[in-house]
Formats: structure tokens, sequence, C-alpha cells
């Protein structure tokens, strides 16, 4: 229910924007007040199919080097994200969620990918040294 109250409120947002815009262009009718409006068009239509953007058909897969780590072992963490639909994206937010016991190892839980049309992206992350108390 909340999403779908907040998917109307951003629709209702952009066609509001689209709309003052288009007013603007009709009473001042002059090339930058249409200038304006035809280059935020194709933004309002990106947006407008991004918010209708199926999340479901993406297959996520995380491999590690190593079933069993020694104290010392390097670590390695494959993330290989899969799409469907290869609607163009700008960029994409992966993010690591990890047991507060390995929060202290210098690893990035954040990283950012540009996806672009590519059905297929996969982001590597070490850990160099592993430490056996912190299983």
């Amino acid at each position: 229910m909340k999403q779908t109250v907040g998917l109307v409120f951003q629709l209702a947002w952009m066609s509001l924007l689209l709309g003052i815009l288009f007013a603007y262009a009709m009473f001042e009718g002059g090339f930058t007040s249409w200038f304006l409006l035809d280059s935020f068009v194709p933004i309002f239509v990106y947006l407008l199919c991004l918010q209708f953007y199926p999340l479901k058909g993406w297959k996520v897969n995380r491999t590690l080097s190593h079933y069993k780590v020694n104290a010392g072992d390097h670590l390695r963490v494959v993330i290989t994200m899969r799409r469907k639909l290869r609607f163009p994206l700008y960029y994409c937010v992966i993010e690591e969620i990890m047991p507060e016991s390995l929060n202290r190892l210098d690893i990035r839980r954040k990283k950012y990918t540009f996806f672009g049309c590519s059905g297929t992206i996969s982001c590597t992350a070490t850990c160099e040294k592993a430490d056996l108390s912190l299983v």
C-alpha cells in the first residue's frame, strides 16, 4: 500500500512538472520555453519507464573463492547480477551486508557500477588476510 501511494505521488509530481512546463511554453511561445519543454520530455519518458521497471527478473549470485578459510588466507567474493530486460540503467548500487564480526575488516561494502544496456555485470571484493578470531 505504501509503495503504491509513493508511486502515485511520484507520477503525479512528474506530470505536474510536465504540465507546468507545457503551460509555460504555451503562454510564452518563445524558443527558450519550447526548448525547455522539448528537453524535459525525454527525461520524463525515461523516468516514467523506470517507475514500471520490474526488479523481479534479476538473478543475483555470490561466489566465494574458498569454502573454508584459514588464518591469513585471502578470500575473494564475486557478485554476479543478471537481468532479462535490458532497459538502460544509469547506475546501480551494490551493497554487501555482512555480520557484525566481519565489520572490522577493511572490505568495501558498497560499490557503484554502471550497467548501461548490458545484461550481466560482476563485482569482486577481496579480503587480504582472514582472522580466525572473526569466525
